[in-house]
C-alpha cells in the first residue's frame, strides 16, 4: 500500500511530461539592400486561434471562414507590433498563408534603424515563446526570446549583451541569487559552529580536530568559481532562445495545478539523489578522480564552505542536474530555485562537521535510509564509501555504505 501514493505521483508526472509541448512562434525582421525591412511572423494555426480568442474575446474562432481568419490573424499581428515605440508605423504589402504552420508577411515602408521591438500578439498565452530574429543588412543577426520576463520587448544594447544570446545583466542576477543564498546559509552555519560556539560545542565535533584557516579560504574561493559556472550553464539555457523554447519549464502554476506542483518536489529529490550517487561514484574512478574530484576531497575535515568547493569540471557535472530537470519533465519556473535552496541547506548540513540528527536516528525505520552529516563526513575522511546525497538507498543497495557507519554515528551522539 505504501507504493500506491508514489505510483500515483509518478503516473501524474509522466502523463504531464508527455503532454508538455511548448508552442513557439517566430518573428523575423530582415533588412534589404535598399535599407527597408520585411517582417515574417510564423506560428502554428492553433496558436493563432488561441491568441485571437484571447485578444478578441467576442470572436467565435470555430465559425470563422478562411478569409475572416486571415483578417483576424493580420489584425492580431499588426495591432501588437510596435517598432521604436511607434504604434502607427506604416506596414504594406501584407500577405498571409493560413496552414498548419501559418505565416504572415509584410513590409515596413521606411528606412529606419530598429532599436526596439515590442510584440505582444501571443503574450496572453501560457506555455508559449516568441523568438525574435533581427537581421540588419550590414550587421550581426540578433536572436532574442520575447516573454513575460522582458515584457515582450527587445531593446538594442540593453537586453542583449555582446556575448551572444544571453543577457549579461541577467547572468549577474542569477549569480548574485545563488551566491547570496549560499553565503547566507553557509555563513550562518559557519558563524554559529566555527566562531560563536566553537569551544562550547567542540566536544561534539564529528572529527575532534579543527581544520586550518587556509582550508576555509580554499573552500570559499572554489565555491565562488562553482557559483560562476552554475550561472553560466543556467543563463546559456534560459537566456538562449534557441534552447529555452524547448525546455519543459512553464510559467503559470494553473497550467498543471497545485497537486502536480507539490508532487514534483519529491520526484526531483529522488532524481537528484540518483544522479548524484552515480556521477559521484564515476568521479571516484581512478582515471577521473584527480581531474574532477580531488579538489573537493582536499577537505578531509569539511566545513560548510566545502559544500560548493568543486573543481570547475566537477562543478559542470554537479550542475548537470539542472539540465536533467529542465528537459526531462514539466517544472514551474519556481520549482528549480526552491529545490536548489532546499538542496544547498542539506548539502551544507552534510559538510557541517557536527551531527544534528538525534541519538539513535540512524537505526530508526526512516533514519536508516537518510544520509547524515556523520555519513558524509566519513566519506571525506576515508575517501571510500557513503556516496549518497539525501538518502542511503543506493549505498545500501549497492553495498557501498561503510560497515563502521552505525558505530561512528553512535560514538558521536554518545559524547
Amino acid at each position: 500500500m505504501r507504493r500506491v501514493p508514489l505510483l500515483l505521483i509518478l503516473l501524474l508526472l509522466s502523463r504531464a511530461a508527455f503532454a508538455h509541448n511548448p508552442q513557439v512562434s517566430t518573428i523575423s525582421i530582415i533588412q534589404h539592400q535598399d535599407k527597408k525591412w520585411s517582417v515574417f511572423v510564423t506560428a502554428p494555426l492553433y496558436t493563432c486561434q488561441l491568441a485571437i480568442a484571447a485578444n478578441f474575446p467576442k470572436s467565435k474562432t470555430d465559425s470563422l471562414d478562411v478569409y475572416a481568419t486571415q483578417n483576424m490573424i493580420s489584425a492580431l499581428v499588426k495591432n501588437n507590433l510596435i517598432i521604436n515605440g511607434d504604434k502607427n508605423i506604416k506596414l504594406t504589402n501584407t500577405k498571409i498563408q493560413v496552414a498548419h504552420e501559418t505565416t504572415i508577411y509584410f513590409d515596413i515602408d521606411d528606412t529606419i534603424k530598429i532599436t526596439e521591438v515590442d510584440f505582444k500578439a501571443f503574450s496572453k498565452l501560457s506555455d508559449h515563446f516568441t523568438l525574435l530574429k533581427l537581421v540588419p543588412q550590414k550587421s550581426i543577426e540578433t536572436s532574442y526570446i520575447l516573454n513575460s520576463d522582458n515584457g515582450y520587448i527587445y531593446t538594442a544594447n540593453k537586453n542583449v549583451s555582446k556575448f551572444g544570446f544571453y543577457k549579461l545583466n541577467k547572468y549577474f542576477e542569477i549569480v548574485s541569487g545563488i551566491g547570496a543564498r549560499y553565503t547566507l546559509i553557509a555563513g550562518a552555519a559557519f558563524l554559529f559552529f566555527y566562531v560563536l560556539f566553537k569551544r562550547k560545542l567542540f566536544y561534539k565535533k564529528i572529527q575532534g580536530v579543527n581544520a586550518k584557516n587556509s582550508d576555509f579560504i580554499r573552500e570559499f574561493l572554489y565555491s565562488i568559481t562553482t557559483i560562476l559556472i552554475f550561472g553560466l550553464i543556467i543563463i546559456n539555457v534560459m537566456g538562449n532562445p534557441n534552447i529555452r523554447a524547448y525546455t519543459k519549464i512553464y510559467d503559470e502554476i494553473n497550467e498543471r495545478g497545485w497537486l502536480y506542483y507539490f508532487a514534483a518536489f519529491p520526484v526531483m529529490i529522488m532524481i537528484h539523489d540518483t544522479y548524484f550517487y552515480w556521477t559521484h561514484r564515476l568521479m571516484h574512478h581512478k582515471k577521473l578522480f584527480n581531474l574532477f574530484h580531488l579538489v573537493h576531497h582536499k577537505s578531509t575535515n569539511p566545513s560548510p564552505w566545502a559544500a560548493y568547493a568543486f573543481h570547475p569540471l566537477e562543478a559542470i557535472v554537479e550542475n548537470g542536474i539542472f539540465l536533467v530537470f529542465a528537459f526531462s519533465f514539466p517544472l514551474h519556473k519556481s520549482h528549480i530555485p526552491i529545490f536548489f535552496l532546499l538542496s544547498i541547506i542539506y548539502n551544507i548540513y552534510g559538510h557541517l562537521g557536527w551531527e544534528l540528527y538525534p541519538k539513535g536516528f540512524n537505526k530508526t525505520l526512516i533514519g536508516k535510509w537518510v544520509n547524515t552529516s556523520v555519513c558524509h563526513n566519513q566519506h571525506h575522511k576515508y575517501f571510500k564509501g557513503n556516496y549518497g546525497l539525501y538518502f542511503l538507498f543506493w549505498d545500501r543497495t549497492m553495498g557501498t555504505l561503510r560497515d563502521d557507519y552505525d558505530l561512528a554515528f553512535e560514538e558521536v551522539k554518545n559524547r
